[in-house]
């Protein structure tokens, strides 16, 4: 019996402390650079449950959106969300951008032979199209990597038509801590390289806050936009 009673005062003790939201300062530091190594960790990770439920998350919301026209993917990866989007929207025209070289090459070797789709190498901080020019821009955990969030949003605003929409899906870090408890454990079982750059726990120290994400936002051209914040990510919607 007290063994029983010392379980369940452990797991109530765990659940109301899991329940808090974390309270940290954002340190992007803490997660390392994407080398070609850490590129084949992470394209052997969206083979994982939790990459799919990412994915899936994104393709709910995008689908509510009725996206239409030019769609690019901003830190587009190895390409699988791009892949996935061009099966369900197939009149899209679709680009996935990345910055990392070794990235790009991994989506073209991955998905080699897409229709509607293209891979551009690019900067979120300084896009590589015209003003006005992209009905939709997506972004799937990849805001917490760019140095300045702000020039990011100015560069969304910027290449958006009238009437353009963004959807961005990153990890929040005033999370609960059993989220980030959660995210630890399942750091031990990924790939060695994945785990050499800190790549799962440093994406929750570099994330923002719900708040901070709004007063970037609220300092953003975006005047229509909302959050929609969850256990431990967000959703970010906006239009021009």
């Amino acid at each position: 019996m007290a063994w029983l009673i010392l379980f369940l005062v452990a797991v109530v003790t765990l659940i109301v402390a899991g329940s808090r939201r974390m309270r940290i300062p954002r340190e992007p530091q803490r997660e390392g650079p994407e080398d070609a190594r850490v590129v084949k960790g992470y394209d052997r990770l969206c083979g994982w449950p939790i990459m799919k439920a990412e994915r899936y998350l994104a393709l709910r919301a995008l689908r509510k959106l009725h996206p239409m026209g030019k769609l690019i993917d901003i830190g587009c990866g190895p390409g699988y969300l791009v892949n996935r989007l061009s099966r369900m929207f197939p009149d899209l025209q679709i680009i996935g951008i990345d910055i990392n070289q070794d990235m790009l090459h991994q989506a073209v070797s991955n998905f080699p032979s897409i229709g509607n789709v293209q891979f551009r190498e690019g900067d979120a901080q300084a896009l590589p199209f015209p003003d006005e020019e992209v009905d939709v821009i997506v972004s799937t955990g990849a805001f917490h990597h760019w140095d300045n969030g702000p020039r990011a949003l100015r560069e969304f605003h910027r290449v958006l038509k009238p009437g353009g929409q963004f959807l961005i899906l990153d990890l929040r870090r005033d999370a609960r801590w059993l989220f980030y408890w959660l995210v630890k454990m399942a750091q031990v079982f990924m790939p060695a390289d994945i785990k050499r750059v800190n790549g799962a726990v440093g994406s929750v120290w570099s994330s923002y806050t719900v708040g901070e994400m709004g007063k970037l936002l609220k300092e953003s051209p975006f005047s229509v936009w909302r959050l929609k914040p969850a256990l431990g990510w967000m959703f970010i919607y906006g239009t021009k």
